[in-house]
């Protein structure tokens, strides 16, 4: 009998729904009262002052590589422009 008794009070159990992410944190309380959620970023962050240096030195080297780009256009259209205006002889 006593078998029976506690097959009988362990189907009597309350059921809990999953856990899902969004529910992680809700209704933590103690004895002062519900826990104030704090937002937190779950990867590593990059310093702002490095984010700056990386950002200025980007622009940087796109600045060269725009002006080596211009200097070879201007460099190979010189030639093809000695016609139109003529080039100084000594």
């Amino acid at each position: 009998m006593s078998r029976s008794r506690r097959s009988c009070s362990s189907s009597r159990r309350a059921y809990f729904p999953p856990l899902t992410a969004d529910r992680v944190n809700a209704g933590v309380k103690s004895d002062n009262g519900f826990a104030k959620q704090i937002p937190v970023l779950l990867q590593a962050q990059v310093p702002i002052w490095l984010q700056r240096m990386l950002g200025v030195l980007l622009v940087g080297a796109v600045s060269v590589l725009y002006l080596l780009w211009q200097l070879a256009v201007w460099g190979f259209a010189k030639p093809r422009l000695s016609w139109i205006i003529p080039l100084r002889r000594r």
